[in-house]
């Protein structure tokens, strides 16, 4: 059922459903009318509800689908849930941070989560326009919080990927303006 009061906003509406009761049909019928539809489930989980991207396309052929999860639709952890603080680690971002004598931090907000939802923002925003502008079709857009997180890291990931060398954590020095920065212990 649509959210009432607050949650209205420029002509927008929160939708919050349970699948299990009516759900397919009810996704279905607000589809037919919708500019984007955000899914951050296990990929392949719309599928098994029978929502895949091809059925909603036949309902919607302008529909902009943004399909968030921890490591992408495809690959080798695919099939792996994935959520921020896992992927902030195995990313990389987790053993950058902090100070050299003592263990890797994570952040203590949902950094890739805020990344990837700032990233698929801007993507659902330039894939709508080219539906207007050009008239063309939507599109699906793949947006693992990986490819978010490794987004933050800068020079890091590709300095290791060339040198094989491991950033070390340097607390809140930067590596590119250290001498400008106070370390604080």
């Amino acid at each position: 059922m649509p959210h009432t009061g607050k949650f209205y906003r420029q002509n927008k509406r929160s939708v919050t459903l349970d699948y299990r009761a009516e759900g397919e049909r009810i996704v279905s019928k607000l589809v037919k009318t919708a500019h984007a539809l955000v899914e951050n489930f296990k990929p392949g989980t719309l599928e098994k509800m029978g929502l895949g991207t091809d059925v909603l396309h036949k309902i919607n052929p302008k529909l902009v689908i943004v399909r968030i999860s921890g490591w992408g639709q495809d690959g080798m952890w695919s099939h792996k849930p994935g959520f921020g603080s896992l992927v902030e680690a195995m990313g990389g971002y987790a053993s950058v941070s902090g100070f050299s004598d003592r263990p890797p931090l994570l952040p203590p907000t949902a950094l890739a989560d805020m990344i990837a939802g700032l990233y698929g923002s801007m993507a659902v925003m330039a894939a709508i326009r080219h539906v207007e502008v050009e008239g063309g079709n939507g599109q699906i857009i793949d947006l693992p919080l990986l490819d978010a997180i490794h987004s933050v890291l800068g020079p890091l990931a590709a300095n290791y990927a060339l040198t094989g060398q491991e950033p070390e954590r340097i607390g809140s020095l930067s590596d590119q303006t250290a001498s400008k920065c106070v370390s604080v212990p």
